[in-house]
């Protein structure tokens, strides 16, 4: 099983440590939720689908893939 994080970059910044500059990321890490999950047998291939973010305005063939799940800025 592949165990992973899903985040959105945010920027770039410095820390100090003993008086040396440490370059680090800065990741927003968003809840996700599972919204479609294709199986072998069906589709062919097996696969997820992951929606997480918030979105104001989505189009209608998203809203027809997430099934009333939310309105998610990524998938």
């Amino acid at each position: 099983m592949i165990k992973f994080i899903l985040g959105k970059k945010l920027g770039m910044t410095t820390l100090f440590k003993d008086f040396k500059a440490i370059p680090v990321t800065l990741v927003e890490i968003l809840p996700c939720v599972v919204t479609n999950i294709k199986t072998k047998e069906k589709d062919g291939y097996p696969a997820i689908q992951v929606g997480c973010g918030e979105k104001k305005k989505v189009k209608k063939p998203v809203l027809g893939q997430v099934h009333n799940l939310g309105k998610f800025r990524f998938i």
